[in-house]
This record gives structure tokens, sequence and C-alpha cells, in this order.
């Protein structure tokens, strides 16, 4: 039955109607259906609205909105799941000058990273620091695992590798966002 045919039916007047009756009935169940589709299709336009919630087959058209894959992710290198998590984060992509902010789009690409920003030795610096000149104020240290794992999900094609490795989606994403003033030194550890 149709979950639209019982509330339907609900809505006819008590004394008036017998909604089990044989032609009430089929056309309840009719209009039902037919509002079952409509609120099926609305979802799937609602679904289809973000590269978040997108069928799969529409991933080319958000990648192709967003000018992807771009030099660093060409295309078929890249399962489903990586090719929308590129599609999520670059669709957050305001920009942003705060560490916080590298961190949290690092993390929507599924790369747990933290930042250490480098600086000029100076007199009250303990005897560990580095020593470094002026020109390391603008180095911002990258930290992230050494390998970082992407596995297969159901959504990925049978050419897709179970498990890969590899960091250069991370430095792709970060790169063209960094701070016009800053340099990225990437440490994997």
């Amino acid at each position: 039955m149709s979950r639209y045919a019982s509330l339907l039916a609900k809505l006819l007047p008590p004394t008036s109607y017998e909604p089990n009756a044989e032609m009430l009935s089929a056309s309840l169940l009719l209009d039902g259906q037919r509002l079952d589709f409509a609120e099926d299709f609305a979802q799937s336009v609602i679904d289809a609205m973000s590269p978040a919630t997108c069928p799969v087959s529409m991933i080319p058209d958000w990648e192709s909105v967003y000018g992807l894959p771009d030099p660093c992710t060409p295309r078929g290198s890249l399962s489903i799941s990586s090719r929308r998590q590129r599609l999520i984060a670059k669709e957050k992509e305001l920009g942003g000058l705060s560490k916080t902010y590298f961190i949290a789009l690092a993390a929507s690409i599924g790369f747990q990273i933290s930042i250490t920003e480098l600086g000029a030795y100076t007199c009250e610096m303990s005897c560990e620091s580095p020593v470094a000149d002026e020109g390391w104020d603008f180095v911002w240290q990258i930290n992230a695992p050494s390998v970082s794992i992407q596995e297969a999900t159901v959504e990925d094609g049978v050419e897709t590798p179970l498990r890969y490795w590899g960091n250069t989606l991370l430095e792709c994403v970060l790169r063209p966002l960094r701070p016009a003033h800053t340099i990225l030194l990437f440490a994997y550890a």
C-alpha cells in the first residue's frame, strides 16, 4: 500500500464515504501512488542539489561545475568516495587565513593534520628551538601522517583498488588556498 493512500483515506468525511469501497479504494491507492512518486522525485531533486548527497551518476556533473579534476587529481585516479570528498572540500572553499580553517579543510577530505607556525629565532626562545632568520616568520609546517590510507567504498567502481596510499590530495587542496604571504612546508611523520 502507498504511504499516502491511508492518509488520504483518513481525510474523508467519517460517515459520507466508505474508504474500503472498491472504486474509492482504487482511487485512493492511485492518488497515493502519485503522491509517493512526487515525494520521491522531490527528494531526488533535493539530494542532487549537493555533491555530498548526489547520486554517483551526477558526480561528473558536479566536478565540471567546480573545475575538477584539477592538475593534481586527474580523472580516474581517485575512487568515487575520494572524488565526493574532493567536491565537498571544493564546495566549502570560502577561504580563510586561520590555522583552524586549514585544519578543518584537511579534515573535510579525510586528513588529520596540525599546523606549526615557524619563525625567526629570538633571545627569548629556548635553547632547543631551531635557529632561523626572519624568512621563517611566514612558514607554516603542515604536520600529517606519512601514510594516509584511503579505502574503497561500495560506491566505487570495480577498477578501484581496495586501499591506496598517498598525500598528494592534501597538498593539492592546501597549496592554492594558502595565505599569499605564507609558505607551506609539508612534514610527514
